[in-house]
């Protein structure tokens, strides 16, 4: 009887080891494929994540540029602050967002350019009294979360005091920026989750939060990163259609754009993980150095 029972546990012990092996290949051939796609993209990838960051600011400044007296009016009607200070705000913020966000695309001045988009966050929120509460943290972390990330990327792109050689003080900073930038996503991601009860979102929930977990900690860093990209991007089509919506409802039409295009911004921190890699303080470094 005893030989029966250890023949059945060594059979479990296999099937287990079994399976496990087959889950270890399944991520290192998506891991393989990441890299090929990774390979083909990389010369695109800077420029791609760094538009989806500032999808939100490009897309409200054609708004302006395409509506001008509607901003307006509603400032000049809820703080009667009269048209010409309202033209003013609205004016700052159109150029903050049209002239930041073309500095960071071509890098010049990152620094200054993500500060007048901090700005406009700022501003935009006073004008539409969405500064104070919920509504601004759920409407702008996803924007100031990016602004961040670009400044971590800016800061990170600083060359070492000896020209081909790494400085280490350097790169450890760019490790814990690296980190933060990675622990901001959880947030951004909180950002733009519908946490609905129902079991099909309670399972997407939890397929998506576990990847996040991943990427936070830095284990399967680039694999998540990019299995994420391909969630967001069907999902927020799926979610998000404003093109759908008729263009007499206004309202819900901005509404669902401005979610369809927050929704953007967090794919771009996503593919700036993908790019960049988890940095020094994460798993898989560990992985590499064992």
């Amino acid at each position: 009887m005893r030989s029966a029972n250890l023949k059945l546990d060594v059979v479990c012990v296999k099937d287990s080891q079994g399976k496990m092996s087959k889950i270890q290949q399944l991520i290192d051939r998506g891991e393989e494929i990441t890299g090929k796609i990774l390979y083909r993209l990389k010369p695109l990838l800077p420029t791609m994540f760094r538009l989806l960051l500032l999808s939100t600011f490009l897309e409200d400044s054609i708004h302006i540029a395409l509506e001008p007296g509607a901003q307006t009016d509603y400032i000049d009607i809820v703080w009667d602050f009269g048209e010409v200070v309202a033209h003013l705000i609205v004016f700052w913020c159109f150029c903050g967002q049209v002239f930041g966000s073309l500095m960071i695309l071509f890098r010049f001045r990152v620094a200054a350019a993500c500060g007048w988009l901090f700005t406009v966050v700022i501003i935009h929120s006073l004008a539409f009294g969405t500064l104070w509460g919920r509504q601004f943290i759920s409407a702008n972390i996803a924007l100031l979360g990016g602004l961040f990330l670009l400044l971590a990327e800016a800061y990170t792109e600083t060359r070492s005091d000896i020209p081909g050689l790494p400085h280490s003080g350097q790169n450890t900073h760019k490790w814990y920026l690296q980190l933060a930038g990675r622990i901001l996503l959880l947030f951004m991601f909180l950002s733009v989750t519908n946490f609905d009860f129902s079991l099909l979102e309670i399972l997407k929930n939890c397929i998506a939060w576990t990847l996040i977990v991943l990427i936070a900690i830095g284990y399967k860093t680039r694999l998540s990163a990019i299995t994420l990209v391909l969630w967001l991007l069907a999902w927020n089509f799926y979610q998000h259609p404003y093109w759908n919506i008729p263009p007499y409802d206004n309202q819900l039409r901005d509404a669902i754009k401005y979610d369809f295009f927050k929704t953007l911004s967090v794919i771009g921190g996503f593919l700036m993980v993908v790019l960049h890699g988890p940095g020094g303080v994460s798993l898989d470094e560990k992985d590499k150095l064992l």
